[in-house]
């Protein structure tokens, strides 16, 4: 193998370990604004309001809510 294909191979595993590293970011993000909506459902705000306060869209919202039983 040349330290060319080695060089090529370890930049790729980077890449590799950069995009899956950014995934597990979103993932995260995406799982504690769910959890704040829940506590907003819970709080008996308005869809509409902790759509905007969440960023999540608003039938995300009312799909927990019916996960919750609201």
């Amino acid at each position: 193998m040349s330290a060319d294909e080695k060089t090529r191979l370890r930049a790729e595993a980077r890449e590799k370990w950069l995009w899956d590293e950014a995934a597990r970011k979103r993932r995260a993000r995406r799982e504690e604004r769910t959890d704040i909506a829940r506590r907003m459902l819970r709080m008996r705000m308005t869809w509409e309001d902790i759509a905007k306060a969440t960023g999540l869209a608003e039938t995300d919202v009312e799909r927990l809510a019916a996960e919750e039983g609201e």
